[in-house]
């Protein structure tokens, strides 16, 4: 959950700015209304994610929706391309909302009375996370004076977090569905 909303939020954030880096103009309100249409897009991925999530098990969800959003996050690092960061930007936005519905469901697997801890502390992950990408992007953007190494350091560690949860995933699943 923190990847998915951690990201969702901080490409709302930042795109501006990382399409003006692009660019080469510097200036970020050329892009703004790219943000808004952005978050727009990961909103729409949350309400089609009850969809994708009916149609494809929790752990097919959850785990292709962390390593599109991993790769995403090298596209946005290594293309140096503003039209390919945009698209690559708006597809992790709806990556990102397609995930949340995998990744809800499945605090059922804690069982109805821990369900409520289990929410809080995906939310609770989710904020951490979210906090720790603004300030990473803040950082290397102003020491570095672009975003490129924070997006190939975010798309690192979502291919850590794709790797080592890949199995808990699938633990959590069949723990809901009582196997």
């Amino acid at each position: 959950h923190g990847l998915s909303y951690g990201s969702l939020n901080n490409l709302g954030n930042w795109l501006p700015s990382i399409l003006a880096d692009l660019d080469g103009v510097g200036d970020p309100g050329v892009w703004a209304m790219w943000a808004m249409i952005l978050l727009l897009v990961g909103s729409f991925g949350r309400a089609f994610g009850g969809k994708v999530s009916a149609r494809f098990s929790r752990i097919r969800v959850v785990n292709s929706a962390i390593i599109i959003i991993a790769l995403l996050y090298f596209v946005l690092g290594l293309s140096g391309e503003k039209y390919i960061g945009l698209g690559g930007a708006l597809l992790m936005a709806l990556a990102c909302g397609s995930n949340y519905g995998g990744i809800f469901s499945l605090s059922a697997a804690a069982g109805g009375v821990y369900a409520a801890t289990a929410m809080g502390i995906m939310n609770m992950i989710g904020n951490l996370f979210n906090v720790l990408l603004t300030l990473l992007f803040g950082y290397i953007r102003q020491h570095t004076g672009a975003f490129s190494l924070s997006m190939v350091l975010a798309g690192s560690v979502a291919l850590v977090f794709w790797y080592a949860g890949r199995g808990s995933v699938v633990t959590v699943e069949k723990q809901s569905q009582g196997v």
